[in-house]
């Protein structure tokens, strides 16, 4: 144990630091440096003890998401598919450099380098700002096509699926609506039906692929964005059908999810046939209202949403789509007064304004046809249609009435869902559970489009090439998210905490007085952020 010594030499104080050990009975000492006179140590203790320099770094985020990427080998898959000389950053870290920006901070390429100089990863990459620059940036991406990308989707699956439940996927596609204007040889911006509700922008599409358990995705495409669901389904069970062996190797028997948008004869046929997958999806309940007859007592079957909420059901087997399926009619309470208070809400709001019109068209120099077309624009709502009968007379006189019967019928079909599936063994309950659980592919959607975090929009790039390439990297961005989540399972704390807690793990940078040397330490964790530092071996990144 080191101690310190005074000596006295020629009336004057000095002192040393040194340590003492018992060696054959003797104390000796081992070893000793001189610190200098006690006007010198005080002077070190009082004004030397504190850093001259000091910078903070984020350290938590970047060190977990490359510990992932030690696991599931993606700068090494891309550096294999896309190889280039010795120089700067390789596309395998261009790319896990990306990454990380979309989950910690999106920001531009122009911003990029600030962002990077705020981070540990600057450390672990010390590479000239050059090479991090926008251009830089582009340069790389330009030579990244769209083979290399499934390339990469498809040796990544080899990593992903040992790691997760493959037993049961969830398929949805979505779009991203764009201010982009219309370039040359541009064909992945088109106009088309944005589910966001806003219209008259150009969008992208993309299909997204999850593990339905911890909703963690598998293969994603990009796609143009006047092409419909079930066109691109179908495209898209061909992608799986030539991958299908990456998931038979982990599991015999796979359900894969999806909504009634996507059903066709032939994609129903294909993912039972070809591609050996059981089914689980929903009818458009406009081609079964037969269904609806069916008596509410019928529906003895119950199941609690993981909301809490009871959800009612029954079933039958029917031949639809070339063969037999177990369909299963839903009934909630919640949900059927909702519908209630939407299409009565609507109703009172169309013949309100059908009134305002019929007024206003007495005495008009409006024709027939143009009243005609009026009162179409008014009535004919999708959700509304046939429920109001409307004509409109010789003499320009607007007539209109509520359509008992039609209202009545449609009211049969309120707070009821109709769900399928081609795997006849399983219960009533069964269905229900695997369709609800749709929502972990509308989430990860969602975290697409979170502002925050991945940010998918807005796209600072509008070549096909350069849309395919960000699309790739959110995706990613999302599948190393969710493979946090997963390795962080045991410790008590949602996505979004989760991402909070590691961003708030910093690296302190201490430079002292009369010293070259950098301490480096970790800001003062707490429980979690002390869990999190074990569980993803962030000191490892120092």
């Amino acid at each position: 144990m080191a101690n310190l010594v005074k000596k006295k030499i020629k009336g004057k104080i000095y002192w040393y630091i040194g340590e003492s050990k018992r060696i054959d009975g003797r104390v000796k000492r081992i070893w000793q440096k001189y610190l200098g006179p006690a006007e010198k140590v005080a002077e070190q203790l009082l004004d030397g003890a504190v850093p001259q320099e000091v910078d903070v770094l984020s350290l938590g985020l970047c060190a977990a998401m490359l510990n992932i990427d030690e696991k599931i080998g993606f700068t090494d898959i891309v550096n294999k598919v896309i190889s280039k000389r010795e120089q700067g950053l390789s596309y395998g870290e261009h790319l896990m450099l990306t990454l990380i920006n979309r989950l910690d901070n999106p920001v531009s390429k122009n911003k990029f380098v600030n962002w990077f100089d705020g981070t540990v990863l600057k450390r672990i990459y010390p590479v000239n700002k050059q090479y991090l620059s926008s251009q830089n940036f582009w340069n790389h991406w330009n030579n990244i096509s769209e083979e290399n990308i499934d390339n990469i989707q498809e040796q990544l699956l080899e990593k992903i699926i040992p790691l997760c439940d493959v037993s049961e996927l969830c398929f949805d596609p979505t779009n991203f609506s764009t201010y982009i204007e219309e370039h040359k040889n541009q064909m992945i911006m088109q106009f088309g039906h944005a589910k966001d509700g806003r219209k008259g922008f150009r969008q992208v599409n993309l299909s997204l692929l999850v593990t339905k358990k911890e909703g963690i995705p598998l293969w994603h495409r990009t796609y143009n964005g006047n092409i419909n669901d079930v066109t691109e389904f179908k495209d898209f069970i061909n992608i799986l059908i030539k991958r299908v062996s990456f998931f038979a190797k982990k599991c015999k028997k796979i359900t894969l999810v999806f909504d009634k948008g996507n059903n066709s004869q032939n994609n129903v046929k294909n993912v039972s046939n070809k591609l050996g997958f059981f089914i689980v999806g929903s009818l458009k309940p406009s081609q079964f209202t037969n269904l609806f007859n069916i008596p509410l007592d019928d529906f003895k079957d119950e199941f609690i949403t993981s909301g809490g909420k009871k959800v009612f059901a029954t079933s039958r087997i029917m031949k639809i789509y070339d063969g037999n399926k177990k369909v299963v009619l839903t009934y909630s309470n919640e949900l059927a007064y909702k519908n209630k208070i939407r299409i009565e809400k609507a109703l009172n709001n169309t013949l309100n304004k059908l009134k305002n019109l019929q007024g206003r068209v007495k005495n008009t120099k409006l024709t027939r046809d143009q009243i005609l077309m009026k009162a179409h624009d008014i009535a004919d709502k999708q959700y509304l249609k046939k429920l109001i009968r409307y004509e409109v007379g010789i003499d320009g006189t607007l007539k209109f009435e509520l359509d008992e019967f039609a209202y009545n019928e449609l009211s049969k079909g309120f707070g009821k869902n109709i769900l399928f599936s081609d795997d006849l063994s399983l219960e009533t309950t069964d269905v229900v559970r695997i369709y609800n659980s749709k929502n972990i592919v509308e989430n990860q959607i969602k975290n697409l489009k979170d502002t925050h975090m991945i940010s998918f929009t807005p796209m600072w790039c509008w070549t096909d090439q350069m849309i395919r390439v960000h699309a790739f990297t959110c995706v990613m961005a999302l599948l190393f998210l969710r493979l946090l989540v997963k390795q962080a399972n045991k410790i008590d704390l949602s996505q979004e905490e989760l991402i909070c807690q590691l961003c708030k793990i910093k690296l302190t940078l201490l430079k002292m007085p009369k010293s070259d040397k950098i301490h480096c330490k970790i800001t003062r964790p707490n429980e979690y952020q002390r869990a999190l530092i074990d569980v993803f071996a962030i000191k490892k990144y120092i």
